[in-house]
């Protein structure tokens, strides 16, 4: 597996916790510590620094990656985006934490977060929500999916596929 690390570099004992939670072993490691300037739009530096890892459209869309986004949220975005864009999917991404109790502070692998994955169980949660508000009991809260009016009982109506339509709107 490929680690792009985009933060302070990782120490042995991080690594080893990698392997271990992704069940695979980190056989390359890409390591980058930018310093994002905030006079220069977020965008265009999250397309440079990915340019600079110098992977092959190829690379992107075959490798397993896993990635270690900077702690600046907005520019973690920014490279989210860009990554997505040259993948075709949302990576896996290392999310760190503080170690209990150390000084100075240090940093321990929390977990692994398969992005794509969590993207895809919103999607179903989101349709699975919006299906279960189509199909009350109360036919006044149905709405038609083809025109977006309320369906009232005394109107003429089926089930289709993806939520309630007017016959009207056939």
């Amino acid at each position: 597996m490929l680690l792009i690390s985009l933060s302070p570099p990782l120490t042995l004992a991080p690594l080893a916790r990698i392997e271990e939670l992704a069940g695979e072993q980190v056989t390359r490691v890409i390591q980058q510590t930018p310093q994002f300037d905030h006079a220069r739009p977020f965008a265009q530096q999250a397309r440079e620094l990915v340019e600079a890892l110098r992977l092959s459209a190829e690379e992107w869309q075959t490798l397993s990656l896993l990635v270690n986004l900077p702690g600046l949220a907005s520019a973690a975005a920014a490279l989210l985006a860009e990554l997505h864009g040259r993948m075709g999917h949302f990576p896996a991404i290392v999310r760190l934490r503080s170690g209990a109790g150390s000084t100075p502070t240090q940093y321990e692998v929390a977990e692994i977060i398969n992005l794509q994955a969590l993207r895809e169980s919103a999607r179903i949660r989101d349709q699975g929500m919006w299906l279960e508000q189509q199909a009350k009991p109360n036919s006044a809260q149905r709405l038609c999916i083809s025109c977006g009016e309320p369906i009232q009982r005394s109107q003429s109506y089926h089930w289709a596929g993806k939520g309630f339509r007017h016959d009207k709107c056939l």
